[in-house]
């Protein structure tokens, strides 16, 4: 009876582990991120030539961040078996762990390389006004934050009231 316990709590832990990050993962606004700076460049009144250049630095971006996403999948799936069949270990434990910075510092370089590349692609106007852009859009996204976290007791957040 024990035994089938703990198979079932160990199940059920698994599970979780492994939903988790994906539920995160599906509203971390990665993909919203993505989308938004589409939607910002689409904004910027560009020429047929700079569309073009720009839908081959936003599929590059794309393609790798989705190998990337494939990896921490797969990161995922060997967390959830090492926990399913008992055998996580700390130093298992700090290997995926290692794995998944590594990973997400390689989804960060995805992104800042494609607006890097992007702004070799615009004209200083339109760069003005994506700059102008974004920079509203993180002092809204911070205040929202902010706001979201108000009296959360998170002492990062700022707002502990």
């Amino acid at each position: 009876m024990i035994k089938k316990f703990l198979s079932i709590s160990s199940l059920v832990i698994a599970c979780l582990v492994f939903l988790s990050p994906n539920a995160l993962a599906n509203h971390c606004g990665c993909e919203e991120a993505s989308h938004k700076m589409h939607e910002v460049v689409a904004t910027l009144d560009l020429t047929q030539k700079q569309k073009d250049k720009i839908k081959g630095i936003f599929d590059r971006a794309r393609d790798a961040a989705t190998a990337k996403y494939n990896e921490m999948y797969d990161v995922h799936m060997l967390v959830n078996a090492a926990y399913a069949d008992g055998t996580m270990t700390e130093d298992k434990l700090n290997e995926f762990i290692n794995k998944q910075q590594q990973i997400v510092s390689g989804l960060v370089k995805i992104r800042m390389t494609e607006r890097f590349d992007l702004s070799k692609v615009i004209t200083p106007e339109q760069k003005q006004k994506l700059d102008k852009i974004i920079n509203d859009w993180m002092k809204d996204h911070k205040d929202n934050s902010k706001a979201m976290h108000k009296g959360c007791g998170n002492k990062k957040c700022g707002k502990n009231d």
